[in-house]
């Protein structure tokens, strides 16, 4: 957009010559620098032929040369008292592999389920989609949307019978972690709210912890705030309170009973000096606190991975699964606690193992409550994944007839066939997706493999967890602050959609857009400012 209104393409090339060596970020940010647009004629820039041009990206992959099969995400987010909710599309590219953009971004007041899907239907016609190719639909676990009665994936539904329930996996982990922890005596994620509050808003208390961290001889670091709908965010939290345990025990100690809150003080009140080395009941439970969210936190981490494909995110379900239950069956709750359990009294210690395996046990039959691993979709699309193995035509066959589409079972053996001939370097490259493989096969094959490709196209299609929209609000945050509290929900949105649909670099975006004739007609006009195709 800037290149085409202030520079001649000399100009351009010829400063994209001279910072050549320069970093690429700190490249960009010289070439902004230099950018002089009006306020209007920005905004008409971005809003009416960058945003329309960014969303046209995307939709000619999924219509042209044919209709290619897509998933639909999405989840509402308050900004102030108005409810926001994006709109995004996941599917395979042969190129690319699968890929998120995002079509729309939208304010929508009633959050009824009859809104929510009304919106999608007239979105899904607005850009001249089907909803027969509809893979799956994506969204926060919430009955609204997943409900058995009247949700949107319902009427969804009966729209298309064999669209996927893609449940947002990271909120199962989420949820069955803070499930697990309800019944523990202690209850650590308080404690870290109250550790949190006492030195948020005071400089005189920090400068006092400040001096427990001196007297312990410690680097001192700032108490980590902990939300309770993100993600996770109590690991990190727990985390650092446990880098800080030792300047905070003392901290409150000083403070004395009748100055304490009277949670914090639960976890102190045995504690003689505070550095005594011998962990106490209460502190056993703040490690293996520690240690079953650092399991879970790893888990979450991999299905927030952008590369990450459905054909992994039954392993990874199924990995924790595991881990839990071997900690469970071998009463393993983490390397500081199993080693020091015998410092506590026997008492003590049979109530920490009862509390804790017990943790274990409703951590495992809520992940199993919510996550199908007998007859899950995700399942069967293991088979896809290419490593080290080759798909059976059996498997295949059962994948097609979950899915609801039709194969020519007698041609896909002989492509099947064709899979073998994958050198090894790329069927055994585990450094490479399961998606650049299957990129690399059709490449490489010299025969046309429709029904591989349909099936590929398919399954590459379903979203693993809600992080893409969920990374929309993160986006959304960082533009829509308190200084520009006037943008309104149009300019965010195409802020939004060039943001996520655009991934170019200043040079990479000149190089691009330099033969998109029809986006540079639009930007020279003097008037609409109108991207049309």
């Amino acid at each position: 957009m800037t290149v085409l209104t202030q520079f001649s393409p000399i100009q351009i090339r010829k400063n994209i010559f001279q910072l050549s060596k320069v970093d690429k970020n700190q490249r960009d940010a010289t070439l902004a620098k230099k950018i002089r647009l009006g306020r209007t004629k920005m905004e008409a820039l971005v809003q009416n032929v960058l945003c329309p041009f960014a969303i046209e990206v995307p939709l000619k992959k999924l219509k042209y040369p044919i209709n290619l099969p897509f998933s639909l995400s999405t989840d509402a987010s308050n900004k102030g008292n108005r409810k926001l909710f994006p709109l995004a599309v996941r599917f395979f590219d042969l190129e690319k592999g699968a890929k998120d953009y995002l079509l729309d971004f939208y304010e929508e007041p009633d959050e009824t389920s009859e809104s929510i899907f009304n919106t999608i239907l007239r979105a899904i016609e607005n850009f001249g989609l089907d909803i027969q190719n509809i893979t799956a639909f994506g969204a926060d676990n919430a009955s609204v949307n997943y409900g058995k009665n009247c949700s949107v994936y319902e009427k969804l539904l009966k729209k298309k019978p064999s669209i996927i329930k893609a449940n947002c996996n990271c909120h199962v982990l989420h949820n069955t972690a803070k499930h697990s922890l309800k019944l523990l005596k202690y209850d650590v994620e308080t404690l870290v709210i109250k550790v949190f509050n006492e030195f948020s808003i005071s400089a005189k208390r920090i400068t006092e912890l400040k001096d427990c961290f001196e007297f312990v001889q410690q680097d001192f670091h700032n108490v980590l705030r902990h939300i309770s709908v993100r993600w996770l965010s109590l690991y990190t939290a727990v985390d650092r309170l446990i880098l800080n345990w030792s300047a905070i025990k003392i901290y409150f100690l000083k403070k004395g009973k009748n100055n304490c809150d009277r949670i914090i003080w639960k976890f102190i009140k045995d504690q003689v000096d505070g550095l005594s080395k011998q962990l106490t009941l209460s502190e056993c439970y703040i490690w293996f606190v520690h240690h079953i969210l650092s399991v879970f936190q790893k888990s979450i981490l991999m299905l927030e991975k952008k590369n990450l494909n459905a054909t992994d995110v039954f392993d990874i379900m199924n990995d924790l699964r595991n881990q839990i239950s071997n900690r469970k069956n071998d009463e393993f709750f983490g390397i500081t606690v199993t080693t020091r359990l015998n410092g506590l009294t026997l008492t003590e210690k049979n109530e920490f193992k009862t509390s804790a395996l017990l943790t274990y046990q409703r951590a495992i039959d809520y992940l199993e409550k919510w996550f199908n691993f007998e007859s899950s979709p995700f399942k069967l699309f293991t088979c896809l994944k290419l490593h080290n193995k080759i798909p059976s035509i059996m498997e295949l066959s059962i994948l097609a007839k979950c899915i609801g589409i039709q194969v020519n079972e007698n041609e896909l053996y002989d492509e099947i066939n064709l899979l073998k001939l994958m050198p090894d370097n790329v069927l055994n490259n585990c450094e490479l997706t399961s998606s650049e493989k299957w990129i690399k096969f059709f490449q490489m094959s010299s025969v046309e493999v429709p029904n591989l490709k349909i099936i590929v196209r398919y399954v590459y299609s379903v979203p693993c967890s809600n992080a893409f929209v969920e990374r929309i609000f993160s986006h959304m945050n960082g533009l829509w602050t308190e200084e520009r509290n006037r943008l309104g929900v149009d300019t965010v949105k195409a802020e939004l959609v060039i943001q996520n649909n655009l991934l170019f670099s200043c040079s990479e975006f000149f190089d691009f857009v330099k033969d998109q004739t029809d986006l540079l007609a639009a930007a020279r006009l003097c008037t609409k400012y109108k991207f049309k195709k």
